[in-house]
Order: C-alpha cells, then sequence, then structure tokens
C-alpha cells in the first residue's frame, strides 16, 4: 500500500512540474507574439478631391466617322477602292449617267446656240439694221423735201402763168405721197424695231428656260455621284462593294464612312441616369497593359430612338468620343474602358480605406484623442483608389488608427 501512495505522489509532483513548465512556455510564446506583431499605423484624416466616375467597356474604331449615303435607288459603281484617302470633293460612287450626260450635252449645245443669236442680234444685226434705217430715213426724207420745193415752184409758175394749173395739181400728188411714204417708214421702223425687241426678249426667255433645264439635269447628274465633303480615307460599309462592278441600293442605305486615319474613338450608350456625369466630363480611354491610357472628348451626343423605352420614361444617348492616335493601326478594332469622370467641387476630408471597420452594416474608425482612442461613427463616400471620402464623422487634421 505504501508503495501505492509513494507511487501517486511522484506521478503529481512530476505532472505539476509539466503543468508550470508549460504555463511558462506559453507565457513565452505570447511574448514573442506580440514582439512579433508590427504596430498599427496612424492616419491623418486628410483632404481629397474625389470624382464621380461612369465606366463602360468600348470597342475602339475609327473616331467621328462621316457617313454616306445613296442619294437615290439605283445601280451604283465604286469609282475609288476601299481605303483609298481621297480629297473633299472626290466623285465616290455614282449611277449609270450615261443618258443624263448625252441630255446634258445636248442642252448645252442649245443653250450655246441661243446665246449666238442673242449676241448677234443684240450686237452686227442690230447695228446694221439702224444703219439702214436711217439711211431710208434720210433718202424718203430728202425725197419729201424736194418733192415740197418742186410745189412751190411749180406753184410760183402757176400763179406768173407760165403753165398751166394741171401741173401744180400733179405736184402736189407727188409732195403728199412722199409725205405718205416718209410716214409709212416711220410706222415700220418702229413696228420692225418693236418686232425685233419682241425676238430679244423671246431669245433671253428661251435661255432662261435652257439654263434652268440644264441646271436640272446638273443637279440630277449631281444627285447621281456620291461625293466626299472632307479629305479623307473611305472605308465601304461593304468591302466587296468597290470590287464589284455594279450594286442596286436603296436610297439613304450607308455606302461608305469617311474616316480620319489618325483619329480613333468608339461610341458608348449612356442612360439618361449618368448623363450628368458624363456630359462635360474628362474622358480617358485605357487599354492593356501594353498600351498607355489615351485622352479622349467628346464628339457628339445622339438620343437613341426607342420609342418604347421613352414612353416608359427610360431614355438612353448614343456618345460618341474621339481621340488623336498616330500611327494607331495596333488600337483600331481593339477592346477597351472608357472612363468619364467629373470633380464633385472642392477637397473633401479623406481617409485610407484600411482605417475602416465594419459592423452590423456601419462604418467605424478609431479615432486617436488626446485621452486615448476613440470608436467613431462615420458615412463614407466615393472611392478614388486608397483614399475613401469621408461624408461626415472626422475633419481634416484629425488621426485615426489602422484597423
Amino acid at each position: 500500500m505504501r508503495r501505492i501512495v509513494l507511487a501517486v505522489t511522484a506521478l503529481c509532483g512530476l505532472g505539476g512540474g509539466v503543468w508550470f513548465a508549460f504555463a511558462d512556455g506559453a507565457a513565452v510564446l505570447r511574448g514573442k507574439a506580440v514582439a512579433n506583431t508590427p504596430p498599427r499605423q496612424v492616419f491623418d484624416v486628410t483632404t481629397h478631391l474625389f470624382a464621380e466616375t461612369i465606366i463602360r467597356r468600348c470597342h475602339i474604331d475609327y473616331g467621328a466617322p462621316a457617313a454616306l449615303s445613296a442619294p437615290v435607288d439605283g445601280s451604283l459603281s465604286a469609282d475609288v477602292s476601299d481605303g483609298a484617302f481621297v480629297p473633299a470633293g472626290t466623285v465616290i460612287a455614282s449611277y449609270d449617267r450615261d443618258k443624263l450626260q448625252s441630255d446634258e450635252k445636248l442642252a448645252r449645245l442649245d443653250l450655246g446656240n441661243l446665246k449666238a443669236q442673242l449676241a448677234f442680234k443684240t450686237g452686227p444685226a442690230l447695228t446694221e439694221k439702224e444703219a439702214i434705217r436711217q439711211l431710208e430715213w434720210q433718202d424718203a426724207d430728202e425725197t419729201l423735201k424736194r418733192q415740197e420745193t418742186l410745189l412751190s415752184e411749180i406753184a410760183d409758175l402757176e400763179r406768173k402763168g407760165k403753165i398751166a394749173p394741171s401741173r401744180v395739181e400733179e405736184a402736189q400728188l407727188k409732195r403728199d405721197a412722199a409725205a405718205k411714204a416718209l410716214t409709212r417708214l416711220r410706222h415700220q421702223q418702229s413696228f420692225d424695231r418693236a418686232q425685233e425687241k419682241l425676238d430679244i426678249d423671246a431669245l433671253h426667255y428661251n435661255i432662261a428656260r435652257s439654263e434652268q433645264a440644264l441646271a436640272e439635269i446638273d443637279k440630277r447628274l449631281e444627285a447621281m455621284v456620291l461625293r466626299a465633303p472632307d479629305a479623307g480615307r473611305v472605308v465601304f460599309a461593304d468591302p466587296h462593294f468597290g470590287a464589284a462592278e455594279a450594286a442596286q441600293v436603296r436610297a439613304g442605305a450607308k455606302i461608305a464612312d469617311l474616316v480620319q486615319p489618325d483619329l480613333l474613338g468608339a461610341t458608348v450608350r449612356i442612360d439618361d441616369a449618368d448623363m450628368a456625369v458624363v456630359e462635360n466630363a474628362d474622358v480617358t480611354v485605357l487599354f492593356a497593359a501594353d498600351q498607355a491610357a489615351r485622352k479622349a472628348k467628346i464628339a457628339t451626343t445622339r438620343l437613341v430612338n426607342d420609342t418604347l423605352e421613352q414612353r416608359r420614361g427610360r431614355y438612353a444617348y448614343d456618345v460618341d468620343i474621339v481621340f488623336a492616335a498616330e500611327h494607331g493601326a495596333d488600337l483600331l478594332h481593339s477592346q477597351a474602358v472608357c472612363r468619364f469622370s467629373k470633380p464633385l467641387g472642392g477637397p473633401e476630408p479623406a481617409i485610407p480605406a484600411d482605417a475602416l471597420r465594419f459592423e452590423a452594416g456601419k462604418a467605424y474608425v478609431q479615432r486617436l484623442d488626446a485621452g486615448g482612442q476613440t470608436l467613431v461613427h462615420v458615412v463614407p463616400g466615393e472611392v478614388d483608389g486608397q483614399f475613401v471620402r469621408i461624408l461626415s464623422g472626422l475633419k481634416p487634421g484629425e488621426r485615426v488608427l489602422e484597423q
């Protein structure tokens, strides 16, 4: 029995030594853990300029392309190749104009003939006719004067009884005939001048009609060609259009885009609720890591014509952005991120995100005060990089602890 008691006593003594050894080791481990834990960082409540941001994925294409559409129905043929760089006014595509061009040629010939007639009738013809009239009038007037002189002489001889009275009557008849001839010539010349004026007016009228008809033909001819409004590169909507002889098109159908090779862009659809941020925003286009970000600008904004959605009070806009990209072939048809940002106002209180802790859906920080630490409820706002906007709960100059 005594041996049993001694054995139990020895085991108890051994167990106690183990316990104390374990307790001492745990204390040492805790001390080492505390020693190896880095100190909590102290952050100053600073100010930061925050911005509202809208981000959309976008497909990069040529920037602000000018769409060229078919003016009328018909068979249209390309006059330049796909991808050609053309100056302003170049004919890009045209319809079959042979018949109309033949009509234009005949109309120009007719117009030229009418103008030649007018030039003749108002120039040499008029001058020569007036000269002939002057001669005719001079002859008739001189004839009348001779007859009047002869009549006076014969009447004087008849009064002296040297000739018979019948000679006076004969002279009087000749004088009256000369007077009538002069009057007739005056009326005839007045009539001829009036007729000439009428003929000239008719020529003016016919020339005006011919010019109008020619202008209509030219207008129709111009409507049968598609010209480049500005210099640029032609990109056909159908790449095979330039190689084909002709294609049947409907009026209004898009034929090509006229683009600037060093101007790229994208079209981004924005809801009405986000347009307040997008309008007059700073635009940045972000690419993959091997491509630098590009500053862009908004070129046009178009309301999306969706009647059904608009009846529901929902509106959307297509926003075209453009940016310069010299030698930007590597960016063409690539995927990117378009970011629209607009400052919210002046600098606002901000802290690093590491200073926030969340409990029961609310945000808190540990503020360092003169007497220690205070758990403060804050209302966070926008995030910009590592900074979080603080709407309430802190003010610049205060200090908070890392969580």
